[in-house]
């Protein structure tokens, strides 16, 4: 079991959670779901005693944000560029 990338808890009926919520929101409601869950890891790793396996969650978050960002269509390259560096630098 895989519960950072493939967590089963997450897979219902052979689709993943994270698919589902993607096509409900627009992209810009995507990226947004993204940034605050990967912000969510990053806010409480030190409190869960899961020091790995959340920082390993919000570096999938991070992923999957670049991943989505790199996809978006409606994004011209420099402000694109701008916003992968925001990602990295966070």
């Amino acid at each position: 079991m895989d519960n950072v990338n493939h967590p089963k808890h997450y897979i219902q009926g052979g689709i993943e959670t994270i698919d589902v919520i993607q096509s409900r929101l627009t992209k810009e409601e995507f990226v947004g779901y993204l940034k605050g869950t990967k912000m969510k890891y990053d806010l409480r790793y030190p409190f869960k005693g899961d020091i790995e396996g959340d920082l390993a969650k919000s570096e999938w978050f991070r992923h999957k944000l670049i991943q989505t960002l790199r996809h978006e269509d409606t994004i011209i390259a420099p402000e694109l560029e701008a916003q992968l560096q925001r990602v990295d630098d966070e």
